[in-house]
């Protein structure tokens, strides 16, 4: 059986990265302007005090399109984003660092789903799943830029990819098949996709029909210029996949598309299912079930189903808040105090070395 996990920011933070909209924010807004555009840009975001999320400052920058005059200001605009956003997370991604010799255990942790579910959720899909042959491949989809479950798994920036046995899944032996990176890396010879889902939330008129805007403001024609093949290889996965499994992800309407893929795999193969874990710490338990349907809701609202079929797939939607999925992988993570100076040395060393390398002399110390 095909299972996919669509990985979110949450995923990072939960590690304790500071990688949220705020985090960079905080950064951003700060950082000196190379021109008056860009300073008008962070003038704007700072006065919008409504963006909590990766996905609101993407739909913000569509609609911010409107004060932009020219192409070329928009463009400058959009670099000094792609760039600082970049550097922001390549020093966020060295503050963690993974304990030495724990890839089986690690492996394990991305296999420890049904552990993580109420026992209803768990009983349910047990029972559904029973009869599903062995083993369950499981397919990474991730959001994020960052190459942390990489690192986790001491996967190399030039490794070829083994399946990764990650223990049991439903009772079932599972592998990890492949990880994807959606809207593309912090790697040298690549850029973070920064944008929005399609020309309709581009509220520049002149900007909208532009190709050299679209390719710059919209990320399913970035992908397509990319040529990576990475969201054809994604519509496939999604296309095969009994299991859906959401983590710290944000259910914007600037990855719209993907949103309504998965919805019309619901649709169309009645014994898939999804599972949506939520974080929100400040939920009453006494509020649940009505979290539990706001979440479903606004997945639903950006699938483009008709009432009728919403109304069908809803029973096939699980919701999990504030589960422990993935708590476990904390327990691997050597912390770096963020005030400490560490990418002089990190820049000795590849990014991705593999752990059995950096035991060695030269590295001990560094890693």
């Amino acid at each position: 059986m095909n299972v996919t996990y669509i990985i979110g920011n949450g995923f990072d933070l939960n590690l304790g990265l500071q990688t949220s909209y705020k985090d960079f924010y905080n950064y951003y807004t700060k950082r000196s302007s190379s021109t008056p555009e860009i300073e008008a840009l962070k003038d704007s975001i700072k006065d919008d005090q409504t963006l909590e999320n990766w996905a609101d400052l993407e739909m913000s920058l569509g609609e911010y399109t409107e004060k932009v005059s020219t192409k070329g200001e928009m463009r400058c605009i959009i670099i000094d984003i792609v760039n600082e956003l970049a550097a922001y997370l390549k020093k966020e991604e060295k503050r963690i660092l993974v304990s030495e010799e724990k890839d089986a255990e690690i492996a394990k942790e991305f296999g420890d789903i049904e552990n993580s579910l109420k026992k209803r959720t768990k009983r349910e899909l047990l029972c559904h799943y029973r009869d599903y042959n062995s083993p369950h491949l499981i397919d990474i989809i991730t959001l994020n830029y960052t190459s942390t479950i990489e690192q986790l798994l001491s996967i190399g920036d030039n490794d070829t990819f083994k399946e990764i046995h990650v223990g049991t899944l439903f009772d079932k032996s599972a592998f990890l098949r492949s990880i994807h990176h959606l809207h593309h890396t912090l790697k040298d010879g690549d850029r973070p996709f920064v944008g929005v889902n399609d020309k309709s939330q581009i509220k520049n008129e002149e900007f909208r029909d532009d190709q050299m805007m679209m390719d710059l403001l919209i990320k399913p024609i970035m992908n397509q210029t990319n040529g990576t093949d990475v969201d054809e290889d994604c519509k496939q996965i999604i296309g095969s996949s009994y299991l859906f499994i959401f983590f710290g992800v944000s259910i914007g309407a600037t990855d719209k598309d993907w949103w309504r893929l998965i919805a019309s795999r619901l649709q169309n193969e009645r014994n898939s299912r999804l599972v949506i874990f939520a974080y929100d710490p400040s939920l009453n338990i006494i509020d649940l079930g009505e979290k539990k349907r706001v979440v479903i809701s606004d997945f639903l609202s950006h699938s483009d189903l008709p009432k009728e079929a919403k109304d069908r797939i809803t029973d096939q939607i699980y919701v999990e808040c504030n589960s422990r999925l993935f708590n476990g992988l904390k327990n691997y993570l050597k912390k770096i105090d963020p005030a400490e100076t560490i990418h002089a040395q990190a820049a000795q060393v590849p990014r991705h070395l593999p752990r059995r390398l950096r035991k060695s002399r030269k590295y001990r110390g560094i890693y």
